[in-house]
């Protein structure tokens, strides 16, 4: 099987827009949908194996992302108060900028929500049952194993 990074190594068709820094749960083997081959997508981790991103359950973190959206946004629609104030006018990026910021600050509030009451763990727990329950296949472990990942013995 081979690794791709955005379009099919076998047909070529483009199947996404590749970004590698992206973190899904599911199994990493994926088919074609033009061609059906299988090929290797590595945004995809099993939990069972690879376990959750780092900092996935972090409180911190959003509360983090939720500060750094407000002040995005307070200093960005400040700027452009205080333009419209001075000269009648505003300048587009400041305005976009401080929307990505109210944008950052409300998803980092669900996240935070989601984290202190446990939504988010919930979720995690359905993604480890779903990866165990794929793993119980002896096929697909030992195709991932083929392939490179480090399936636990009690699955091969």
């Amino acid at each position: 099987m081979v690794l791709t990074r955005g379009n099919c190594p076998y047909c070529k068709r483009k199947l996404f827009n590749y970004n590698p820094g992206t973190w899904k749960y599911g199994s990493p083997i994926r088919s074609c949908i033009k061609c059906k081959k299988k090929y290797i997508d590595m945004r995809y981790h099993e939990i069972v194996i690879d376990g959750i991103r780092q900092n996935a359950l972090s409180a911190d973190e959003a509360a983090i992302g939720v500060l750094g959206g407000t002040v995005l946004a307070a200093i960005f629609f400040g700027i452009t108060y205080f333009t419209m104030k001075l000269d009648g006018s505003y300048y587009p990026m400041a305005v976009l900028l401080g929307v990505a910021g109210v944008i950052i600050m409300i998803v980092s509030i669900v996240d935070f929500l989601r984290i202190i009451t446990g939504a988010k763990k919930r979720r995690f727990d359905k993604l480890q049952i779903k990866s165990d329950q794929r793993l119980q296949d002896k096929n697909y472990a030992q195709e991932l194993l083929s392939v490179g990942y480090d399936v636990p013995e009690k699955y091969l």
